[in-house]
């Protein structure tokens, strides 16, 4: 379940979200994994049962939410076998706070390896 306050901000224009994109990994990853990066410097809340992280970051924020890997089209099921995925999220990102969401993906990416690549057809740009 989405935090009720921060949908509201949403709906009111403030944070509008804008940027979506994949957070992945050639290694199996938690959610718990991902929270125990970002929970020394960051305000964190976890869902378990639905697989669901919100970050609060001053100026932004990022939704995580776990991704199956076996859904996708062709193209993207190549591009996750040729990269050898074993984790996949789905990430969404604020408008506001841009530099400061990318710390924090690269300290994720830094943490625990992999990489965040945009919800695209090519999955370009990525950020390592």
């Amino acid at each position: 379940m989405k935090n009720k306050s921060k949908l509201n901000k949403i709906r009111q224009g403030g944070n509008k979200v804008v940027r979506n994109w994949f957070y992945m990994s050639k290694e199996v990853i938690s959610i718990e994994d991902i929270k125990a990066v970002w929970d020394t410097d960051y305000t964190v809340e976890i869902w378990k049962d639905q697989g669901i992280l919100e970050v609060s970051i001053e100026n932004g924020g990022i939704d995580l939410e776990g991704c199956p890997t076996d859904f996708w089209d062709d193209d993207s099921k190549a591009y996750l076998e040729s990269n050898s995925v074993a984790s996949i999220f789905n990430i969404t990102i604020t408008e506001t706070g841009y530099e400061e969401n990318k710390a924090a993906m690269q300290k994720l990416t830094n943490a625990k390896g992999g990489w965040f690549a945009a919800d695209t057809d090519d999955f370009q740009p990525t950020l390592k």
